[in-house]
C-alpha cells in the first residue's frame, strides 16, 4: 500500500458544513479535526440532515468519531445517528487489528481485510474533510488510491463493505476559481473516482472547502459555509433559472 509521509504539525481544523441536493438545503454538521503533539489525527463531527419517508419529511441528528495513527492509518471510529421513531436509527462502532476491520452494529457484526489501498473511513460529508489532508501527508503525488470504509450500513442490512468491494481514487485536477462577489479565490481541485462515479472536491492546501456530486441524480453540494455563509457560487455548476 502507500506509506505515510510526515503527519501535519499540530494543530486543529475547524468548520461548519451546509449540505444542499438540487439547490434546497439537507443539512448541516460542525467538525473538529486535531493533531495533538504525540502523532495522528482526531476527528468529531455533530450535525444534521432530513430525509424523506412516505409524505413526510424527517430530521436526524447524528454524532461521528475517527482517530488516527501516526501514519493516519484508521484505529477507532463511530457513527451514531438518532431519528424520529427511531427511523434510520443505527449506531456503528469500528476498529482496524492486523490489517482488518472490525465493525459492530449493535444487533449484527462484519469483519473485513483489508487490500492493497491506504485505508480511508468515509461516514457524513465531514469525514470528506479528511481526503485533502490525508493527500498532503501520503507522499506528494498526483493520485492516491484509498480503500474505503463505509460507515453507513445499506438498507438490506448488508455490512457497510466487502473486501475489496470499495476503492475511492483520489488526483489532482488542476485549479478552479470559487467567486466571491468582488473576487475570486484559487483552489485545489481533486477528482474522486469510484464504483459509483465521479466526484469533485475543492481544497486551499490540506482544508476543504467544497464537495461537488452531479449526475443523473441531480447535483448535491457539501460546502464550507463558515467560509461561504451566502452560499457558494462555482462557474462550473450554476443553479438553474427561476
Amino acid at each position: 500500500g502507500t506509506e505515510a509521509g510526515t503527519p501535519t504539525s499540530p494543530g486543529t481544523i475547524s468548520g461548519t458544513l451546509e449540505i444542499n441536493a438540487d439547490w434546497s438545503k439537507k443539512g448541516e454538521a460542525a467538525y473538529e479535526i486535531s493533531m495533538p503533539i504525540g502523532g495522528g489525527i482526531r476527528m468529531s463531527s455533530r450535525g444534521t440532515f432530513s430525509f424523506k419517508v412516505l409524505f413526510a419529511t424527517l430530521v436526524a441528528s447524528f454524532s461521528e468519531e475517527i482517530a488516527l495513527d501516526p501514519d493516519c492509518r484508521p484505529e477507532t471510529f463511530a457513527l451514531q445517528i438518532d431519528a424520529p421513531l427511531g427511523i434510520g436509527s443505527r449506531r456503528v462502532e469500528g476498529e482496524i487489528r492486523e490489517e482488518v476491520v472490525h465493525l459492530d452494529y449493535g444487533d449484527q457484526e462484519s469483519v473485513i481485510r483489508l487490500g492493497e489501498g491506504f485505508p480511508l473511513v468515509l461516514g457524513t460529508f465531514s469525514t470528506y474533510a479528511l481526503i485533502p489532508l490525508l493527500f498532503d501527508t501520503l507522499a506528494a503525488v498526483d493520485a492516491v488510491d484509498f480503500e474505503v470504509i463505509v460507515l453507513f450500513a445499506r438498507r438490506d442490512g448488508e455490512a457497510a463493505g466487502k473486501d475489496g468491494d470499495a476503492t475511492l481514487r483520489v488526483e489532482r485536477s488542476g485549479k478552479a476559481r470559487i467567486d466571491l462577489g468582488p473576487g475570486e479565490l484559487l483552489v485545489d481541485r481533486y477528482l474522486l473516482t469510484s464504483r459509483l462515479g465521479e466526484s469533485e472536491l475543492l481544497a486551499k492546501g490540506d482544508e476543504f472547502l467544497a464537495l461537488l456530486v452531479a449526475g443523473g441524480g441531480g447535483t448535491l453540494i457539501a460546502y464550507r459555509s463558515d467560509y461561504f455563509p451566502g452560499g457558494i457560487e462555482l462557474p462550473h455548476l450554476d443553479a438553474p433559472s427561476p
